[in-house]
C-alpha cells in the first residue's frame, strides 16, 4: 500500500528511504539482468526440450514458461543485489559524514 508524502508507513510496511527505481544505474542494471535471465531461461529450456524430442508446440510452451521463471529469478536476484549495494553505499556516506563532523584534537587524534 502506497503512502502519501509526509505520512508514516503502515504497521506492516518498512520505509528505508532508498529506492532502486530512483537510481538510474541500478534500475537499468535490474532491467538488463531481467532480460538476460528471460532469454537464458527460454533458450535453455527450449534446448533441453528439443533434445528430448518434444514436439515444437510443447517445447515452445515449456520454453516460454522457462523464460518467465528465468526473468523473475533474475529480477529477484538483481533487486536483492542492488538493495545490498545501495544500503552499503548509504552507510559509507553516513560514516564519511560523521567522520567530517567529529571534532579533531590538536594533536591530530580524535577521541
Amino acid at each position: 500500500m502506497a503512502t502519501q508524502k509526509g505520512t508514516p508507513p503502515a504497521a506492516g510496511e518498512r520505509s528505508t528511504g532508498i529506492s532502486i527505481a530512483a537510481v538510474p544505474k541500478a534500475a537499468a542494471s535490474v532491467r538488463r539482468m531481467k532480460s538476460w535471465g528471460g532469454l537464458l531461461g527460454f533458450g535453455l529450456v527450449y534446448l533441453v526440450s528439443w533434445r528430448e524430442g518434444l514436439p515444437l508446440a510443447d517445447a515452445a510452451l515449456r520454453a516460454l514458461l522457462g523464460g518467465l521463471v528465468g526473468s523473475m529469478a533474475a529480477w529477484a536476484a538483481g533487486v536483492t543485489i542492488w538493495r545490498h549495494l545501495l544500503r552499503a553505499q548509504a552507510a559509507a556516506v553516513a560514516r564519511a559524514a560523521s567522520e567530517r563532523r567529529r571534532p579533531r584534537m590538536p594533536g591530530g587524534e580524535a577521541s
